[in-house]
């Protein structure tokens, strides 16, 4: 058999013309010609027969038969699945939404860069309310804290979401709120001890509120 080259092969002898693709010099009817003796297309290694289709991580391919407009046959890959691929190695179909923790939500997209998660929802949960937090949202939780949920972004580019405790004022013994620097007297349990204290401001970095007491 002469190949395209000009080179002859004895008969029996194969020529590898890809990974996936062999042919061999046979002999029939009296004539030497070469036939398929493998007819696949090759993905990352692998090859795919005629028709089938092979699933690597979370896409899938098929291998066809098309035309080249020469009246020449040839196999062409194509994806005919895509999905989204998890840190656990699970595949997720285009729309589908993952929850990797409480209030923060991955949604699997197809675009012209390809496909993958896309953070669609990143919100604080208020393990308290068992409830999810906006972003910058602020409640009350006594009478004199508050919570905010605050975002920020980390130097690889995830997102931290944290409760951040805000205090009002100082109660008394009772449990009522006064006001920093509001000038008012009132009674706090210190050390086992009754005192008379007043709410001043601080200057600490999380500008909490004092109590200042006299026996």
């Amino acid at each position: 058999c002469r190949d395209e080259s000009g080179t002859c092969h004895k008969q029996g002898q194969v020529l590898t013309l890809s990974q996936c693709m062999t042919k061999t010099c046979v002999l029939k009817n009296k004539k030497l010609f070469y036939e398929f003796s493998a007819h696949a297309c090759a993905v990352d290694r692998q090859c795919i027969d005629l028709n089938s289709t092979l699933t690597i991580g979370c896409v899938t391919y098929k291998c066809s038969q098309v035309e080249n407009g020469h009246n020449n046959v040839m196999l062409k890959t194509g994806v005919v699945d895509v999905a989204c691929q998890d840190s656990n190695g699970a595949c997720h179909p285009v729309g589908a939404r993952i929850s990797l923790e409480q209030c923060v939500e991955h949604t699997c997209k197809l675009s012209k860069k390809g496909v993958g998660f896309e953070l669609t929802k990143a919100e604080c949960y208020d393990p308290d309310m068992n409830t999810c937090r906006s972003v910058g949202e602020q409640w009350t939780v006594s009478n004199c804290q508050r919570l905010v949920c605050e975002k920020s972004m980390s130097d690889h580019g995830s997102v931290n979401l944290k409760l951040k405790t805000k205090s009002l004022g100082c109660p008394n013994e009772a449990g009522e709120c006064f006001t920093p620097n509001d000038g008012k007297t009132f009674t706090k349990r210190i050390n086992s001890s009754l005192l008379q204290c007043q709410c001043i401001s601080s200057n600490d970095r999380g500008n909490r509120p004092q109590y200042k007491c006299y026996s």
